[in-house]
């Protein structure tokens, strides 16, 4: 990163996001609890530095995603975007800082979970929807709340959420804004799993380290195969299995998983420091 390197020690940066790299994970937490942790397009930048920084790092192999305090992050700091003195400016900043961030999240080479507990609302449901695995609490708030305030959509949501959750749900719930809970939010699809509340921190962390110790071309090799199935056929999602699993059988890992399997115990899979 330009200003601090990632290690094991936990720091800050002035724009209000703590990094830290554990056991394979590289730790991004939203740290601006006095704000709901509403995110900035200087902590957006942090967050692509951080991503960068850390994606041809071998010792880590997947990325964690956090809030501080009672909140995941209640969306971009209006009060910082000064979106109806300079709409201009703003649009030029959502599609070069926010909108950029999101595809370095969806193409990223390592797995994204995300650990959701409190509000999460407006353009940080943009993190749900491109992270690969995404933990809530059961009562978590999840709040399109663009309408309340007279916006609209960003982030990448009026793309995804249709196809996560449904077009009918998906509509209704951006035009309505209301909120839902955690299990709604599960039983809906937009998370994998809702837990309660006191286990959430913890289930997140050995699902990031789970990953990360993972078979790791296997793994970038299925966030492939899924990411591209939204926009293909049923006849080239086969073709690009084949080519996939191609990659995968040339990787140290099949050769440790083929293993494995024939001693009766379990891979041991890369290194991870």
């Amino acid at each position: 990163m330009s200003h601090f390197q990632i290690t094991s020690e936990e720091r800050t940066t002035d724009n209000g996001l703590s990094v830290r790299a554990e056991k394979g994970v590289l730790h991004l937490r939203f740290n601006r609890p006095d704000r709901l942790n509403a995110f900035t397009a200087d902590m957006a930048n942090d967050m692509r530095d951080a991503l960068a920084e850390a994606r041809d790092q071998p010792s880590i192999g997947a990325v964690l995603f956090s809030g501080a305090g009672k909140a995941f992050s209640a969306g971009i700091d209006l009060e910082k975007a000064n979106m109806s003195e300079k709409p201009g400016w703003f649009a030029k900043e959502m599609r070069e800082v926010f909108h950029t961030l999101m595809q370095e999240m969806v193409s990223y080479p390592k797995p994204i979970v995300c650990a959701v507990q409190g509000v999460c609302a407006g353009g940080a449901l943009g993190f749900v929807t491109s992270s690969d695995i995404v933990l809530c609490s059961e009562t978590a708030r999840f709040i399109p709340a663009f309408v309340k305030v007279g916006l609209v959509p960003d982030c990448g949501t009026t793309w995804v959420l249709p196809r996560r959750i449904g077009r009918a749900r998906a509509e209704a719930w951006a035009l309505l804004g209301d909120d839902i809970d955690g299990v709604t939010a599960a039983a809906w699809g937009l998370v994998w799993r809702a837990t309660p509340q006191e286990e959430l921190q913890s289930e997140a962390v050995r699902t990031a380290e789970r990953l990360a110790n993972g078979p790791r071309v296997a793994i970038q090799q299925i966030r492939s195969l899924f990411n591209a199935s939204e926009n293909s056929s049923f006849s080239s999602a086969l073709d690009a299995e084949v080519e996939a699993q191609v990659t995968a059988l040339a990787s140290p890992d099949a050769a440790e998983g083929r293993r494995a399997f024939l001693e009766g115990r379990p891979a041991k899979f890369g290194v991870s420091e």
